[in-house]
């Protein structure tokens, strides 16, 4: 008898110990990082002897994420809460759509908030823009901005799995381990809407993304209520005022000016002269109405409205169309950004045959650099692009300017390129044709790649911290030197 109670009491211990094993847990992440600061809140439940979930937070509102302020804070949740959670983020996998009713965006409401709508956008520092025609009405209406928010709603094209990193802007994740109901379960998002839309989940093997609002709804009720997107004054987990005001006032108010402005811009480029000659050579991507500086704005037809200062030439800001572009053609250089200055009648400095003569003209340059061709080569990702400003194809930072005084260059810089590896601007190249040279200005601070992916020189060039003062001198051969700017930059 007394054999059987011992063997009893040593099952019963053997199933406690089982039941708060270190595997069962909820943990929820809550960060949000910027720039110059984060915040962050960390909240973890584990199951104890007797079934109920301690909760335990850390938390970090300093610069870095990883140094928290820690303190125990009891709460407990139940199995049940936890089971109920669990099949939440399980369900989730019933919506796979956005529900555009659940977030409050109906005809009813476009049409209830369309006049405001109508008066905010064309609220426009640019007069191309106020008084954009009336047959671009059309983006007011329900089905185009059901469109945007569709499209603003897409899902991440990869299904890869969270980086262990912290990533930048909006972060919430929750992990679950439950060895009672033998689950295993993730639910994560980088949202930047209200109810941070869509959820990533992970159950066992499988994975899916979802817009169920009850997945945001649930691990809010778990998270620490002052992290930075649970909060209930400007957290996006609850997205109730998010939908309800911020959208209508802000988000979708900057969306429409963007379809306005782009419409405009294309409608205005493609009147130009040159430009049915233009489109064989070039795709037309993506144009776009700019304030850009210019050191004399005279020069374009514009007065200070002070007959004093207007004697000497006076710098200002002017609209300026930034043409995107694809080369149709074959050739080392892949792309063309074209800022074209607008006078006070909005006609533009140059049209589209002086584009395609400057670009003819940059492209035999540019294929006499041999080693440019041969970094675009190595990998099918890196492309090379033309940036070409109103007729002509530079602009001269003070980073330039002073790289050309240390290299002793008397005629500097008649071409810009930029590299893009993924698509992503990494350094600018100026092409000094008259000295048969080239200064490359580092972007950031990239570092030399891995020696098995380093195929050319200007790969394995790790510019270190100090980037800013870097530049690179480039023979035509490809012989190159790393130099240092001597003395601050005057940005």
């Amino acid at each position: 008898m007394l054999l059987r109670y011992i063997l009893a009491i040593s099952l019963l211990i053997g199933t406690n110990i089982l039941s708060c094993s270190a595997e069962d847990s909820v943990t929820i992440c809550d960060s949000s990082r910027g720039c110059f600061s984060a915040e962050y809140a960390e909240t973890i439940y584990k199951r104890e002897n007797n079934g109920h979930w301690v909760r335990t937070i850390r938390t970090s509102n300093g610069s870095d994420p990883y140094t928290f302020l820690s303190e125990l804070i009891k709460r407990t949740v139940s199995d049940k809460d936890v089971t109920q959670l669990i099949q939440t983020l399980q369900d989730s996998r019933n919506q796979l759509t956005v529900n555009l009713s659940d977030l409050g965006i109906t005809v009813e409401s476009v049409r209830a908030h369309r006049g405001k709508l109508f008066e905010e956008v064309k609220e426009s520092e640019s007069d191309l823009l106020k008084s954009a025609p009336d047959k671009y009405n059309y983006l007011f209406d329900f089905s185009n901005i059901a469109k945007v928010v569709t499209e603003s709603l897409r899902c991440p094209d990869d299904a890869d799995a969270a980086s262990e990193s912290l990533p930048m802007g909006n972060f919430v994740s929750c992990k679950i381990s439950d060895t009672n109901t033998g689950a295993s379960v993730e639910a994560s998002s980088c949202g930047t809407v209200g109810w941070l839309l869509p959820w990533r989940i992970k159950s066992g093997t499988n994975v899916w993304y979802t817009y169920s609002l009850r997945v945001p709804k649930a691990i809010k009720a778990f998270a620490e209520q002052d992290g930075p997107n649970a909060n209930i004054s400007y957290g996006l987990l609850d997205g109730s005022k998010y939908w309800q005001q911020k959208f209508w006032t802000d988000e979708i108010v900057d969306q429409l000016k963007d379809q306005i402005n782009q419409a405009v811009a294309i409608d205005i480029v493609s009147s130009w002269q040159g430009y049915d000659r233009a489109a064989k050579e070039f795709q037309l991507l993506n144009a776009k109405i700019i304030a850009m500086g210019v050191p004399n704005i005279q020069e374009y037809g514009f007065t200070t409205g002070n007959k004093y200062e207007d004697k000497n030439p006076q710098p200002g800001t002017i609209d300026t169309l930034r043409i995107y572009l694809k080369v149709k053609k074959a050739a080392v250089i892949n792309t063309v950004t074209w800022n074209n200055f607008l006078n006070n009648r909005h006609e533009p400095k140059s049209n589209w045959n002086d584009l395609l003569a400057e670009y003819q003209k940059d492209l035999q340059i540019t294929q006499s650099y041999h080693w440019l061709a041969d970094w675009k080569s190595c990998a099918c990702h890196n492309t090379i692009e033309l940036q070409i400003q109103a007729g002509q194809s530079i602009y001269k930072p003070a980073a330039l300017t002073e790289a050309g005084k240390d290299a002793h260059l008397h005629g500097c810089s008649e071409i810009h390129l930029e590299l893009k590896p993924n698509d992503f601007s990494w350094c600018d190249v100026y092409l000094c044709n008259t000295e048969n040279v080239a200064i490359i200005i580092p972007g950031f601070d990239y570092p030399a790649l891995p020696p098995i992916q380093a195929k050319h020189w200007l790969d394995k060039i790790n510019t270190g911290a100090d980037w800013h003062n870097k530049y690179i001198l480039v023979q035509s051969n490809g012989k190159h030197d790393v130099r240092t700017i001597p003395g601050p930059i005057k940005w």
